[in-house]
């Protein structure tokens, strides 16, 4: 694709002849990225919530304390 490029514009060819291969790289690169995100999404696993001795998350202790805070 790319040689098939480059040969078109080394004998000065113009961008109409060259056009086809750009638009199938193009194409060929969005799908590239798109696989990867689909993998990246499949991969990914959820954070568990850390649960305090007396049955309270992290998330909500630390909200509180940032409550409280702000009323002091």
């Amino acid at each position: 694709m790319c040689v098939s490029a480059y040969s078109h514009y080394a004998i000065k060819d113009g961008m109409d002849k060259m056009t086809s291969e750009f638009i199938f790289g193009m194409l060929l690169a969005c799908r590239f990225i798109v696989r990867l995100q689909v993998q990246a999404r499949e991969n990914h696993v959820e954070p568990s919530v850390q649960h305090l001795e007396n049955g309270e998350t992290v998330a909500d202790a630390v909200a509180d304390a940032v409550a409280d805070k702000k009323t002091d």
